[in-house]
């Protein structure tokens, strides 16, 4: 292959990405104080320190696989990133908590994707273990599964479109005026990326092809990539320079139309008399309108407040299950886990019985051979076995990796855990007559 994937071509558009995705809720919160146009580009360029924590997480998640470092690391960079900004953002009142308290969450956006993209390879590598087995290697990095911050899209120009219609409708004329412009910057970039990885991706669906003219290929790439990179200025470059942009010239306003039927000769109504009259008619029908009952209003309190109560639980609940789950995918590295020696909480315990019983019983082979596998694990290891170990590190713990019994209940186990087919009556039985 011509080029190589992860190199520094690709990391560079990836972290210029983000960065404009990220950057726009930065005149956006001051938009809303009024400020003027010199204040509010001063704090659009505190955005530019999001690239510390953009590059940050992206090269510790080649170094860091271990979930409790990696999330104390990516809350201290953040924090001093977000310290940096409010030492920074000293140009108008509260603009040192404002700057510093955005850049903080901000700042934690990148580590929050790659925890996630860590979490989804671990999935990916759970079902690539179930169809093909533990004996076929996995490939896959953390890097190479698909996010926002290391794969730029067309598709995530919607999120730009987005705030660059809010500014319209919010009357924020600086802010929608720089989303335009991030607009326009990351159309380049995903422009520059995607043109690269579909050449890429040709090369590698073709590279078995005998006769493949490769130099040919990066020649008539290269001329391409020119030809379309020339077109896409031609075409995007007036809107920049005459700014011009597509929904400049739209204004919102409310009209009120008042319908008269009646002659207003008949009715002596004097001239520019209906610009008292609607608003003595709103005032009239607010008065005649009945208020509420005092219970009503207490009652919608109290649901409010308990609705409040239960939500909040709720999120705490599920930020700590979550924060369980992603704590030991994160950490899993091997090829080969075992999934049962970890503790599970009632619900995963339910979960698990339900899944049970609809693929096959208690009394199956394969849950025989699991259950048997388990409790020599734990009948020959002293305190409670590592839930991330691999079946050969659980039994080189437990002092047992070169007994004949263990290599067939291991490679039983195997077999019963991760194949297709499984084991039937005839293994159960031959493990019976070797272990009794």
């Amino acid at each position: 292959m011509i080029f190589k994937r992860n190199d520094l071509y690709r990391g560079i558009l990836s972290w210029f990405h983000l960065l404009l995705l990220l950057f726009g809720f930065y005149p956006l919160s001051v938009s809303f104080l009024g400020l003027n146009t010199q204040n509010t580009l001063k704090m659009t360029a505190l955005g530019l320190l999001l690239l510390i924590p953009i590059i940050s997480s992206s090269l510790m998640l080649r170094k860091i696989r271990n979930f409790w470092i990696f999330v104390p690391c990516g809350l201290l960079i953040a924090a001093g990133t977000g310290y940096l900004a409010y030492c920074l953002c000293d140009f108008f009142q509260y603009g040192r908590y404002l700057g510093g308290i955005l850049t903080f969450l901000l700042s934690l956006i990148p580590f929050i994707i790659h925890i996630h993209a860590r979490v989804q390879l671990v999935e990916i590598r759970r079902d690539f273990i179930a169809a093909h087995g533990s004996s076929k290697p996995f490939a896959m990095e953390t890097w190479e599964v698909s996010t926002p911050a290391n794969t730029p899209r067309f598709s995530h120009l919607t999120w730009l479109v987005i705030q660059y219609i809010a500014g319209i409708l919010l009357g924020f004329s600086t802010y929608w005026h720089i989303i335009f412009y991030l607009t326009f910057l990351d159309v380049f970039l995903c422009f520059l990326y995607q043109y690269r990885e579909n050449y890429l991706d040709f090369v590698e669906t073709n590279d078995g092809v005998a006769n493949l003219p490769l130099q040919t290929l990066q020649k008539i790439f290269r001329i391409l990539y020119a030809l379309a990179f020339l077109l896409l200025i031609i075409f995007t470059l007036p809107a920049a320079l005459y700014g011009r942009e597509p929904l400049s010239e739209i204004s919102i306003s409310s009209h009120t139309i008042l319908h008269v039927e009646q002659d207003t000769d008949s009715l002596s109504i004097p001239p520019n008399s209906t610009q008292q009259i609607v608003p003595e008619i709103i005032v009239q029908a607010q008065n005649d309108s009945t208020p509420d009952p005092v219970w009503f209003a207490n009652l919608l309190k109290v649901l409010l407040f308990i609705m409040g109560i239960v939500l909040i639980l709720s999120l705490i609940y599920a930020i700590v299950q979550g924060i369980k789950k992603i704590g030991a995918d994160f950490c899993t590295d091997e090829n080969d886990s075992i999934e049962f020696l970890e503790d599970k909480t009632k619900d995963d315990k339910k979960k698990l019985r339900k899944q049970q019983k609809k693929k096959e019983g208690y009394l199956s082979p394969n849950m025989q051979i699991r259950r048997k596998y388990k409790r020599m694990i734990k009948r020959n290891t002293k305190g409670t076995p590592s839930s991330t170990a691999t079946p050969s590190e659980l039994e080189r713990r437990a002092g047992i990796a070169e007994e004949p019994n263990t290599t067939l209940l291991h490679s039983m186990y195997e077999k019963a855990r991760y194949s297709k087919m499984g084991c039937g009556k005839e293994d159960l039985q031959a493990l019976n007559k070797t272990t009794s």
